[in-house]
């Protein structure tokens, strides 16, 4: 018995994507995580759940990527949070805050 729970421990679950042909960026990080075996979505999603023969379906809505791209930006402009910490850069003319410059973020 513990064999077998020991061999479910090293297994990678098999998970499916249901949806999210407008959220490549969500898709891809989900196939490129090491944890799980991403494979492909068959219409009986739902009974391969409920037999065991995969471990879960995401679910990705419509729209979801640029949603919480949209929020998690508004979140970061509203509170002043960067991901890129502070930087000073020389524009030539000043040095300025990039972490608030896109154009500067690009290089």
């Amino acid at each position: 018995m513990s064999a077998v729970i020991g061999n479910a421990k090293k297994e990678k679950p098999k998970v499916m994507i249901v949806g999210g042909t407008d959220s490549p960026g969500v898709v891809a990080a989900l196939q490129q995580n090491p944890k799980i075996n991403v494979i492909r979505t068959s219409d009986d999603w739902r009974l391969k759940v409920v037999e065991k023969e995969i471990r879960a379906a995401v679910e990705i809505p419509e729209g979801f990527e640029k949603n919480v791209s949209v929020r998690l930006f508004r979140l970061l402009v509203d509170n002043e949070i960067t991901p890129f910490g502070e930087i000073a850069a020389y524009t030539g003319f000043d040095v300025h805050n990039a972490s608030h410059c896109l154009s500067c973020q690009r290089r």
